[in-house]
């Protein structure tokens, strides 16, 4: 398959486009006919559904069906086994949507690394109730690292403020992950902590549904941030038009500067990277979303944001609870469920911890600084560390930055400090390792 073309419907009955068209049909309750599954589960205390407004609906429909479309076409099956040629045709209730779709497009280019033709339909889509969201401001609670320290952070340095936290559903692993810290956050800013989960996956073929999915599934999936953002904007919006979005995640991973030839362009993820942000922020001001993003550690290194945490002991007790691997289940097989220890975030992560004096091997499958085998026997384990230090020999330019993506002149100088200093925490913890055979390759 050269392209894939793709239908959101919210409603059944709703006039298909004929096939090969793919449906992605996501229709109220339980509904057997359904190809997507969505869902929004408030904490402990039962709330009252309400419904979105226009705006954020249309968007959060928007996402739900860039999601789906991303997971249901398989790179596999595109020429060049990377690049796809998507077509996605969505209802939305304003009319503006379809002089937004050309920064759709390109907002959702960079983010995939995909080509994409998005077509809004002049129908309103069915509108989502959601729990009555509780706060003045929303932060983003992935289950990692950062996203801990900045919900600590919101807390810790305002008294009286009040924070919603809002989870994303993406594997079993994440959802547990947030709970436990939205439950932990609870118990240390007692009184003053809302939680919220939300979800949209595709669902097994059933004989009810028009047309089933095709069976296999994309796991690159590089459109599962912008779900995400649109879960916490359309809570942000019922609680008003000022009311921020807090997407905390440290300037390195941001940027996500290629550490090798083979995570070059769109193979390097783009969640947060300011030019994605910055395309993000266009889409939401032509659809009349007003509301804050904010990204507080967006200048800093992870071991930075960690340093200036306004609460250490509360940060120090939760940090174990979180996770920041790129792939949890990896090691499955080792009967080890959990951080890998050797992907790019989960160095990142360790080098960070050192940097507050609370590195460790525990929890991690594997301990890159004293596994005998781990470099002697070089494979895609050993890609990450191994290209780490070629990128501490080549050391940082300010030109770096821009490989990933475009950044405003004047940011240019503070993202290329983040990067160096983000090597060089990196080059430290690695140097703390005392194997004999690691310090001979670094410089």
């Amino acid at each position: 398959m050269s392209a894939f073309e793709f239908q959101l419907r919210t409603r059944p009955l709703e006039p298909s486009l004929p096939a090969p068209t793919i449906l992605l049909d996501a229709f109220d309750g339980h509904d057997r006919a359904s190809t997507i599954q969505t869902f929004s589960i408030s904490d402990r205390r039962p709330r009252t559904s309400v419904p979105l407004s226009s705006a954020a609906n249309d968007f959060l429909w928007l996402a739900i069906a860039v999601l789906a479309a991303d997971t249901a076409a398989t790179r596999s099956q595109s020429a060049d086994r990377w690049t796809r040629d998507m077509k996605l045709v969505v209802p939305a209730a304003s009319p503006g949507w379809a002089a937004n779709s050309i920064r759709v497009e390109r907002m959702l280019e960079f983010l995939t690394g995909d080509h994409w033709r998005v077509e809004f339909v002049d129908r309103a889509p069915r509108v989502m109730r959601i729990p009555q969201p509780i706060g003045d401001v929303v932060c983003l609670l992935s289950g990692g690292l950062d996203s801990l320290i900045g919900a600590i952070d919101l807390l810790a340095r305002r008294p009286y403020r009040h924070v919603l936290l809002v989870g994303a559903h993406d594997s079993p692993m994440s959802a547990t992950k947030q709970i436990d810290l939205a439950v932990g956050l609870q118990g240390a800013f007692r009184g003053r902590v809302d939680a919220q989960r939300t979800g949209a996956q595709l669902r097994r073929a059933q004989q009810e549904q028009e047309r089933t999915l095709p069976p296999e599934r994309e796991n690159t999936t590089r459109s599962r941030s912008l779900y995400f953002i649109a879960a916490g904007l359309a809570r942000a919006t019922l609680l008003g038009p000022d009311v921020p979005l807090y997407i905390p995640e440290n300037g390195v991973i941001g940027l996500n500067v290629p550490i090798s030839p083979s995570r070059a362009g769109s193979l390097s993820t783009r969640t947060t990277h300011p030019h994605f942000v910055r395309l993000l922020r266009e889409v939401l001001d032509a659809a009349g979303i007003t509301n804050p993003l904010e990204n507080p550690y967006r200048l800093m290194t992870k071991g930075e944001a960690l340093l200036q945490s306004a609460e250490p002991q509360v940060l120090g007790r939760l940090a174990p609870t979180s996770i920041s691997c790129a792939h949890p289940l990896a090691l499955r097989y080792r009967r080890c469920i959990g951080s890998c220890g050797y992907c790019y975030p989960c160095l990142i992560r360790r080098a960070s911890m050192h940097a507050l004096g609370l590195d460790g091997a525990d929890g991690y499958c594997i301990d890159v600084l004293s596994d005998p085998d781990f470099l002697n026997a070089p494979s895609a384990t050993s890609a990450s560390l191994l290209a780490v230090v070629s990128a501490i020999h080549r050391g940082s330019e300010p030109i770096d930055v821009l490989r990933n993506g475009p950044l405003e002149a004047v940011e240019i100088p503070a993202f290329a400090r983040v990067h160096r200093e983000g090597l060089r925490e990196l080059e430290t913890w690695l140097r703390t390792s005392g194997n004999p055979e690691l310090l001979r390759m670094l410089p």
